[in-house]
């Protein structure tokens, strides 16, 4: 069975950071939109954001379509994973969804600043700030009923914490301080 995994959060959670080693370990494909965008504003290209959109949506029904395993990545704010996913299970895919978390928009904004920085691509403030609740609702109210598995992490000062998994068949809560902490956040509770 093929497998679709998807690396999901906020922007400025630390997907690409924990994507990179996961999937060298995996040797699955990785298709990050960023990274495609990059190397076309490299060659060039005076749109490299639409095109890279293109470039992916393309490279991603080419695997579906060859059943290829691959990773992924997504803020989950938008739709379009969500038929990505609904295309991907009817092709018979397992579909396993990686979300990554941390405290506030504001904490997002800190991070995309410092990725900006160092050379890495911006993201509008308002974009931030609009994909960050709607992302966390997508995952807890949407997506985790789509997957055959998920898994939580909080990316804070300790790195990478897992804090709750569903396998298919179980959930558990590997850090019940965390999952409250979430659950507050999705909630916009203080």
């Amino acid at each position: 069975m093929p497998e679709l995994i998807i690396i999901a959060g906020a922007n400025g959670v630390g997907k690409t950071t924990f994507a990179r080693p996961y999937v060298a370990e995996l040797g699955y494909d990785f298709l990050n939109a960023d990274d495609i965008a990059k190397k076309l504003s490299d060659e060039g290209e005076p749109s490299p954001m639409v095109a890279a959109g293109r470039v992916f949506f393309e490279r991603l029904k080419q695997a579906l379509d060859n059943h290829q395993d691959v990773v992924v990545e997504t803020t989950l704010s938008g739709s379009y994973i969500n038929k990505v996913a609904k295309r991907a299970r009817s092709a018979n895919y397992k579909i396993k969804l990686i979300y990554i978390f941390i405290e506030s928009p504001e904490a997002c904004l800190e991070r995309v600043k410092m990725r900006i920085a160092k050379g890495g691509h911006e993201v509008p403030e308002e974009d931030v700030k609009r994909r960050f609740y709607r992302s966390l609702s997508n995952f807890w109210d949407n997506f985790r009923s789509m997957v055959n598995e998920w898994l939580l992490f909080f990316n804070g000062d300790f790195g990478f914490q897992g804090v709750a998994s569903f396998d298919g068949q179980i959930s558990s809560t590997e850090n019940p301080v965390l999952l409250e902490y979430f659950m507050k956040i999705l909630r916009h509770e203080k």
